[in-house]
């Protein structure tokens, strides 16, 4: 083989071998800019406990699962007089919930608190007496712990997912749900926020134009729950 063949195939290498290291240095940085998105559950509520003595106190918190972290809170309410923090964990629960409160919300000490939470619960088959007594056991302690704060009960938001028959299931299940937690949130002296019925199709379903799989809200679904959301928070 030629000196010249040699080179040409030595230089193909070279730069092969540099473009697999260009794309593992990629990923790297992929990586560590979406850290915050594979930390576990108690790494996120650990992130909350140690961002809380930089945060003013009296300002408005939105607590919940996914659907609230998802929330771009800053883009929808840059022109509230309050801050809202955004206190969201995917994958929450009502019963997780009660045990983070304290990191979560209890710590900032704020003046409002907007709460939606139960997707997992139904999406999980948590028996809606468990789900209400959860509930109830969230609105006792943010009653005791902060009972000057204003708290904001949302409705779950519809689903519509695994096909008409299981979403409507579901869907009723939510109704039930937010039926009860309507009056609970009353009988607390707080606010019961519906967007629930601002999101469904003709179908009763989550409208797809609002969604992004079925469960989740997309920017359309955000604006319609900022819409309503802010005609409390004003």
């Amino acid at each position: 083989m030629s000196m010249r063949k040699m080179s040409k195939k030595t230089l193909i290498v070279t730069v092969l071998i540099a473009l697999l290291c260009l794309t593992l240095a990629a990923i790297c940085v992929l990586k560590f800019l979406d850290k915050s998105n594979n930390k576990t559950y108690e790494e996120k509520v650990a992130d909350f406990k140690e961002e809380n003595p930089k945060l003013e106190k009296g300002q408005i918190v939105f607590v919940g699962d996914s659907i609230t972290e998802g929330y771009n809170l800053k883009r929808y309410y840059r022109d509230l007089d309050l801050k809202a923090y955004n206190r969201g964990i995917s994958g929450d629960s009502t019963q997780w919930l009660i045990s983070r409160l304290h990191e979560s919300v209890i710590e900032i000490a704020p003046s409002k608190i907007v709460l939606m939470i139960g997707t997992n619960d139904v999406n999980t088959d948590v028996p809606e007496a468990d789900v209400l007594r959860n509930y109830r056991g969230i609105l006792e302690t943010i009653s005791i712990t902060l009972p000057d704060a204003e708290l904001y009960g949302v409705s779950i938001i519809p689903q519509n997912t695994n096909g008409y028959a299981d979403a409507m299931e579901k869907n009723e299940r939510i109704q039930r749900i937010n039926a009860e937690i309507k009056k609970m949130v009353s009988e607390f002296g707080y606010e019961y926020v519906n967007v629930y019925d601002s999101l469904t199709d003709e179908n009763g379903l989550l409208d797809e134009k609002y969604s992004i799989d079925g469960i989740h809200l997309g920017r359309h679904g955000y604006k319609v729950w900022t819409k309503i959301m802010k005609e409390f928070l004003d």
